[in-house]
């Protein structure tokens, strides 16, 4: 069996490995956009053996079906845009310079955004709890907030997002 993950050493770099008999040590990064061999492991033919011919060709197939982002450079924020254009950071009472928000990373493999690590993971699950709105929003990134979230000026919704649990990550509603 044949698992995906972005490869963080390849910019376009998606790492596929075996997940069998070979205990995930057979594994090759295949370029995203036109399934070129990026690099394999080679570490010796007996312990290590790389993919096989049908394994790449598998590989290969499969990529072409991932999904690219549908918004580049977005964030992830819940509930409802400040109108002032600048969030309360509820601790001290002040604004903060911008809209606080989420990075937003796309998970080409399962077809959803992730939320970035910035942030309050607390504040999140807050308001997943609430059940706030979820946003996807493009801006100006002007900073950092007072817990580490990005900052953006300028903030517009593009889409409303979902947390899928089948996915692990937010996906856009219809």
């Amino acid at each position: 069996m044949l698992t995906y993950c972005k490869d963080y050493n390849h910019e376009n770099g998606i790492r596929v490995s075996v997940t069998d008999v070979r205990h995930n040590m057979s594994w090759a990064v295949l370029d995203r956009d036109t399934g070129e061999l990026l690099q394999e492991c080679k570490r010796g033919e007996y312990l290590f053996p790389g993919l096989t011919d049908a394994e790449l060709t598998e590989a290969r197939e499969r990529i072409k079906g991932f999904k690219q982002a549908p918004y580049q450079n977005a964030y992830i924020r819940f509930g409802h845009l400040p109108k002032n254009g600048k969030s309360k950071n509820y601790a001290t009472g002040e604004s903060e310079a911008g809209v606080s928000c989420y990075s937003a990373e796309w998970d080409m493999i399962n077809g959803c955004y992730q939320r970035g690590s910035e942030g309050l993971d607390g504040a999140a699950l807050t308001y997943l709890i609430k059940g706030a709105e979820i946003y996807l929003i493009t801006g100006k990134e002007i900073g950092k907030g007072s817990d580490g979230e990005p900052l953006i000026e300028d903030a517009e919704i593009v889409a409303k997002l979902r947390l899928d649990p089948d996915k692990d990550g937010y996906v856009i509603q219809e």
